[in-house]
């Protein structure tokens, strides 16, 4: 369900405001404004109009429509009113979602995308309240199943049978947000989507505390002071920069990767053959050099080499190359 229709029904406390856009902000700004009493403020001197606090709400629908408002009202401010700080990382957050979409995933947030797995092992994405809804009611059918189970009167094993049982029967039952996925494994480390969900979600941290900073709400309490607070804000910021930065480049690596793979192949099967072809004329080399070891000091290099080549030992100029690369230390 998208925030227009909560809006219309009134539900203001199912409104994600991460998930909206500057444009979108505003229009919701004006729905809320429409809808809430205005308070007359100042200090008798100069007074100005403006929409009330949730403490002052008068129930709880219009608790909620002010508590969304003051905190849209916030972000709104500080997207519009500071350049460049409303869409840090787009370049590496949009690379990160056409990954995922290539797997059949359509990113709607780390916690508000929902997914199940198909009997062929296809993701197949559910809408937000649908998921939400089947993913609460299956957690109290599991945790029915786990008293039954405490109190005796299932024993552990049927109600593991049982349970793979209705997820095999019923798939969709077995839903997850995609941050659930990704941090039970399911999806395999290093690939695409891994280094994907890992910048998203990197980035989901890097905006809430950027939000925090920019509108007086830091994530970390002041206990040691509003310097040392900033200070670790800052190294918060830094470190989930920098893992943006570094699922980025590997997102950017892995189109790359399959060359890179046949590449160590080719070095390694060459490799793999020069040691073949040492160890089949090792004896032939060793034999070279203690013939040549024999006959240098009386006759020097060239005469010695000239003199293994009539012994049937190869060609003069190799057996000089051998020996003078064997003297250096060479292979």
């Amino acid at each position: 369900m998208s925030w227009r229709e909560y809006a219309q029904r009134r539900q203001w406390e199912s409104i994600s405001i991460s998930k909206l856009s500057v444009q979108e902000m505003f229009e919701c700004l004006e729905i809320l404004a429409s809808v809430l009493p205005n308070v007359t403020r100042g200090d008798g001197v100069e007074t100005y109009i403006d929409k009330i606090n949730s403490n002052e709400a008068q129930g709880m629908e219009e608790y909620h429509a002010s508590s969304l408002f003051h905190q849209l009202r916030r972000r709104y401010e500080i997207f519009t009113n500071r350049k460049g700080l409303g869409q840090p990382f787009r370049d590496e957050v949009s690379l990160a979602i056409q990954s995922l979409r290539e797997v059949g995933i359509e990113y709607e947030g780390m916690h508000e995308t929902y997914l199940y797995l198909d009997s062929d092992g296809d993701w197949i994405q559910l809408e937000g309240d649908v998921g939400k809804a089947i993913l609460a009611r299956d957690d109290s059918w599991e945790e029915e199943l786990f008293f039954q189970e405490r109190e005796g009167s299932i024993s552990i094993r049927d109600g593991t049978l049982e349970l793979r049982r209705r997820r095999d029967l019923y798939p969709w039952r077995y839903s997850k947000m995609l941050h659930t996925w990704w941090k039970i494994g399911f999806f395999p480390e290093n690939s695409k989507v891994d280094h994907a969900i890992c910048l998203l979600d990197s980035y989901r941290q890097f905006q809430s505390k950027l939000l925090g900073i920019l509108s007086g709400e830091g994530f970390l309490e002041a206990s040691f002071g509003n310097r040392g607070r900033r200070a670790a804000d800052a190294i918060h910021l830094s470190r989930d920069a920098y893992w943006i930065g570094r699922e980025y480049e590997a997102i950017l690596k892995k189109e790359y990767e399959p060359h890179a793979v046949r590449g160590l192949k080719t070095i390694k099967g060459a490799q793999e053959s020069a040691k073949a072809i040492n160890a089949k004329h090792a004896k032939m080399r060793n034999l070279r050099f203690r013939r040549m070891e024999h006959l240098v000091p009386a006759l020097g290099v060239d005469r010695a080499a000239a003199q293994c080549e009539t012994e049937g030992l190869g060609k003069w100029e190799s057996i000089k190359r051998q020996w003078n690369r064997y003297k250096k230390g060479t292979p």
